[in-house]
């Protein structure tokens, strides 16, 4: 039964493109008409394993080896029930006449990959000529790479893979690693062709830089960006984050996208721009106030509204003559650009997020 509604999500999604950006985006932080920037707190996290400069590949293998010598974990020879057991894993996979079948195999593969042949299984799945043993290797590997690392090796070719979804999981694979090294290289899941691969990669930074203050990364998006990579959708997600982050050393990147030929990061690039550089910003939101695409207005307004957050007096003036425009705000890539429809509403909005003061 889950396998069949499974089916039927992905049917109405393949007939419905935007449902797929709907699902995608939900991590995207809201449009507020001012973005405050958060503190961000220390992780708690495995300071030996987690957002190193380097891995010590070597010291994990010693460490996660078994006790007694022996072969390495990850280059071992798997014993013959994990060989079995694999064997019909596979059978089940590649089998496309039993629709229940591959699930269950998803299963049983990711149990034993939990187990002391674990690493082996997935240095043979990962190998394996058939992309559907590649994508269900890289998939369960999530559960055991950060204890081994040097997996991420075996996926680092697949972050070029053409087909979105072995991309994406390579990605997902580097990043559960631990490793900054690994991190770097899944950055190039940014200069994947497709849509959906950059905007994993967004998510997957905006997720390392929260948890483990890895803002290095951002940099990293901002400087390809700079390069021409990624998509318009992908740019506004990622000036939103940059905001988000309060990532101040990529505003020598975000203010020439306010030369954008597409409005929509024109726009997101102001108002990311009146977080980390609010004097400069400044200069270009007033006169943005007139401009004619209603999506440069809207961001002049959440731009003004990040400015003069603390400054009433100041923002007033400014803010409430455009309360009874009633332009519509268009909604460009399925991201909510603006809170409410119309320039009114943005205005409200954003008036209403200055303090006195």
């Amino acid at each position: 039964m889950a396998n069949w509604l499974m089916g039927l999500l992905m049917l109405a999604v393949a007939n419905d493109p935007g449902a797929a950006h709907a699902l995608d985006l939900a991590w995207v932080p809201p449009p507020t008409a001012g973005v405050r920037v958060p503190a961000f707190a220390p992780a708690v996290t495995d300071r030996a394993l987690l957002r190193k400069p380097w891995c010590d590949f070597g010291k994990h293998a010693k460490r996660y080896s078994p006790g007694t010598p022996g072969p390495d974990v990850v280059f071992r020879r798997p014993s013959e029930e994990a060989r079995t057991a694999l064997h019909e894993i596979h059978e089940a996979i590649v089998d496309p006449t039993n629709y229940a079948a591959p699930a269950a195999a998803e299963a049983r593969f990711a149990k034993w990959v939990q187990t002391i042949d674990g690493p082996a299984l997935i240095r043979l799945t990962v190998q394996d000529p058939d992309p559907r043993m590649q994508l269900l290797s890289l998939k369960a590997s999530r559960l055991i790479v950060a204890r081994q690392p040097r997996l991420a090796a075996f996926a680092t070719a697949y972050l070029s893979s053409a087909d979105p979804a072995l991309a994406t999981a390579a990605l997902e694979m580097h990043f559960a690693s631990g490793c900054d090294t690994a991190a770097q290289y899944a950055l190039d899941g940014f200069r994947h062709p497709d849509e959906t691969v950059q905007l994993a990669t967004l998510h997957a930074v905006y997720d390392a830089s929260r948890s483990h203050e890895n803002l290095r990364l951002g940099d990293r998006i901002a400087e390809l960006m700079s390069q021409g990579r990624g998509t318009a959708r992908a740019r506004v997600v990622a000036l939103r984050l940059f905001g988000r982050l309060g990532l101040e050393s990529v505003a020598a990147y975000v203010e020439p996208l306010l030369k954008d030929k597409q409005d929509a990061v024109a726009a997101e690039a102001l108002a990311t721009l009146a977080i980390l550089q609010p004097s400069i910003a400044e200069k270009y939101a007033t006169k943005w106030l007139k401009d004619k695409s209603p999506l440069k207005r809207a961001g002049a307004l959440r731009a003004l509204a990040q400015i003069y957050a603390g400054r009433r007096d100041l923002a007033e003036p400014l803010l409430r003559p455009m309360l009874n425009d009633k332009t519509p705000v268009p909604d460009a890539f399925g991201l909510a650009m603006a809170p409410g429809g119309t320039l009114g509403d943005v205005a409200q909005a954003a008036l209403n997020y200055v303090v006195m003061p």
